[in-house]
């Protein structure tokens, strides 16, 4: 029992907002890329409830309650869909599946980030941006190799 299952890859997204006069960026237009050829849609509020309902142990008393701080985290702390107004920011975590121990390499492509809107707040100018990541994976307690040989 040395090692505990991923259960989630989650990500913190940042938007910083100081050039248009309004930015959009819808979490569920994301996607992640992995080097093998995988692809992964993020995780809606309605799944990770799904998730943690079949963990409850009942439905009352404690474990009702943790279930619902839960919950309750979950809904304050997930990237929104919402408008990022000029000098303004916003953040907050995407949820994908678990990814593999195989995937070493991966990207995630953020799909249609709105820049400029029309009179009735629909996209007229969008651009899809691309983040790539590498990933180590180990599993347990056993540290890196260049830990161990007294790397950095």
């Amino acid at each position: 029992e040395d090692w505990t299952p991923q259960r989630f890859s989650v990500f913190l997204l940042q938007v910083k907002n100081y050039e248009y006069p309004k930015v959009q960026v819808d979490p569920a237009r994301m996607l992640l890329h992995s080097a093998s050829g995988r692809t992964y849609a993020p995780l809606t509020l309605l799944e990770l409830d799904e998730y943690y309902r079949a963990h409850a142990q009942a439905w009352a008393g404690n474990a009702h309650q943790r279930y619902s701080e839960r919950r309750d985290l979950l809904q304050r702390t997930l990237y929104r869909n919402e408008m990022v107004f000029s000098g303004q920011e916003s953040e907050g975590y995407v949820v994908f599946a678990p990814l593999p121990p195989d995937v070493t390499a991966f990207e995630i492509a953020v799909r249609d980030v709105a820049l400029r809107f029309n009179y009735a707040d629909e996209p007229v100018e969008t651009l899809d941006v691309v983040y790539r990541f590498e990933r180590d994976v180990h599993r347990g307690y056993r540290p890196p190799a260049s830990a161990v040989a007294g790397g950095p």
